[in-house]
């Protein structure tokens, strides 16, 4: 059959616009004349012969036609008719075999749904040689570009952060971060030439550990291949040694200090001339995440562990503790609360410095204090008086709200231990630190004037002017010089 022949049999085909929505139903494919279907040459008999249809002419399926009835003398029983359904949306197409099923074909308004395995074995028996595969003519799915890299940059965000928190908390790449804090203060050896060290006599007894004097047999000495610089991550704190650390036995004291920026708590504890290994703690805002985190007394010794290994791994020889003393600023406190209220923990503590911090309850919404709120300082306290402990605490004028301030705290325990405040003039001097730089304007550092006193055994309480934000910081910047002293002195006794 011809070119010419066969293009009467379809009709021309209008514009191409959007598909109605319709359904085609073709014969099923398991009829046996389906696959001897041809076009004929004349309109054909009631039924066509297989062996006279022309093997070329095989029914076209465009991508997405528009179905429209043909009309006139040409027309093929064998295809059927078209002929509206009861719904105005598709068309069925009856064979004069039956009804076929609506599910079978389906034409979408905005694609066209062929069978792909039926389509396939159509093709394939009737001309293998020109049978195509069905590809889908469905348009690629947009690439969500700004998603995606919206969702990368978050991921190397989260990255970023992640690896600072490491690098910070555990110290690592520390050379390159920051200097050696010993390259940055004054050499141990110079510190009694400073004029604000009130006791220079502390830091003469105090000598670096390279100035101790060594036995003839250098290993007799425990500390003769001690490591002392650099940093070490010790539970969720930052440990390190002073120039001034020394040990001839492997016995040491320990300072454990809460709250307060890390660089400035090491340079104080360094210029203060402190024989002690020290460890530096920072769980967050507010009293309740420090004494939370010593409500197991598990915890604390866990902690005395980690210092014990920590010497050894350095090169101390058999390491054992001496004395402990818990160094703590503002909401510090806590810390030191939480392993005060456990009696077999206070024992283990020599001694206690509160820089403007022991805060006291109230009853209700105040303005009384809670009689059993200050109960584990009281009770350290009394043992002070009697030369036991050591207990200092420095105060500020600041005025919290919701609970009693570190002055009206410090006159209610002064109270219940019977001891008397008078009234002192006295200046400090500011810390030549290197790390001072970023904590406040230049114009805020101002040094503390002290205007209070009590004083009995070792329970020294010291009362300073200024009800600011800065003067409360002033506290831990000054420390070395309005705190430090008496436990350096305490502890250059054997």
């Amino acid at each position: 059959m011809g070119d010419a022949e066969r293009s009467s049999y379809f009709p021309p085909l209008p514009a191409l616009g959007p598909p109605p929505e319709r359904e085609v139903m073709l014969p099923p494919p398991s009829s046996p004349d389906l696959a001897a279907q041809r076009l004929p040459s004349a309109p054909p008999p009631a039924a066509a012969s297989p062996e006279a249809a022309s093997p070329d002419a095989v029914l076209p399926i465009a991508p997405e036609p528009t179905l429209v009835a043909p009309t006139g003398p040409n027309v093929s029983p064998a295809l059927g008719t078209l002929r509206p359904s009861a719904s105005p949306s598709r068309t069925s197409l009856d064979a004069g075999r039956g009804s076929i099923s609506p599910s079978r074909l389906s034409l979408g308004p905005s694609r066209t749904s062929l069978s792909p395995r039926r389509r396939s074995l159509f093709d394939l028996s009737h001309n293998p040689s020109t049978a195509r595969p069905t590809v889908s003519i469905l348009p690629p799915l947009p690439f969500a570009r700004g998603a995606s890299w919206s969702s990368f940059g978050l991921v190397g965000l989260l990255g970023i952060i992640v690896v600072f928190l490491v690098v910070r908390w555990t110290g690592a790449l520390e050379g390159m971060a920051r200097p050696a804090v010993g390259k940055n203060v004054t050499a141990a050896a110079r510190m009694d030439e400073m004029p604000w060290f009130p006791v220079p006599t502390r830091t003469r007894a105090a000598k670096p550990a390279a100035e101790v004097e060594q036995k003839e047999d250098e290993g007799a000495r425990a500390d003769a291949h001690l490591r002392r610089t650099g940093r070490s991550s010790l539970s969720r704190g930052v440990f390190f040694l002073p120039p001034t650390f020394a040990s001839a036995d492997g016995g040491f004291d320990l300072v454990l200090f809460f709250h307060g920026n890390t660089d400035l708590a090491e340079e104080g504890m360094i210029l203060s001339g402190i024989n002690a290994a020290v460890v530096i703690f920072n769980f967050g805002n507010g009293s309740n995440a420090y004494e939370e985190r010593f409500h197991d007394p598990s915890r604390f010794t866990d902690t005395l562990l980690r210092v014990h290994d920590e010497l050894r791994s350095r090169g101390l020889e058999k390491p054992h503790v001496n004395r402990i003393a818990l160094v703590s600023w503002s909401a510090g406190y806590g810390a030191t609360q939480g392993i005060l209220q456990q009696p077999k923990l206070a024992d283990l503590v020599d001694a206690i410095v509160v820089l403007d911090g022991m805060h006291a309850g109230f009853i209700g919404d105040g303005p009384e204090i809670a009689p059993g709120s200050l109960a584990p300082f009281v009770s350290f306290a009394e043992r002070a008086k009697k030369n036991e402990k050591l207990f200092v605490l420095t105060h500020s004028n600041v005025e919290p709200v919701g609970y009693a301030s570190v002055a009206r705290s410090a006159d209610y325990l002064l109270k219940l231990v019977d001891v008397p405040r008078e009234k002192v003039e006295g200046e400090t001097f500011l810390p030549a630190y290197a790390s001072l730089s970023g904590v406040l304007p230049q114009d805020e550092l101002v040094t503390l004037k002290q205007r209070s006193q009590a004083h009995s055994g070792s329970l020294i309480i010291k009362g300073y002017g200024g009800n600011q934000a800065n003067h409360h910081i002033m506290h831990l910047v000054q420390f070395p010089d309005t705190a430090m002293g008496p436990l350096v002195e305490r502890w250059m006794k054997k």
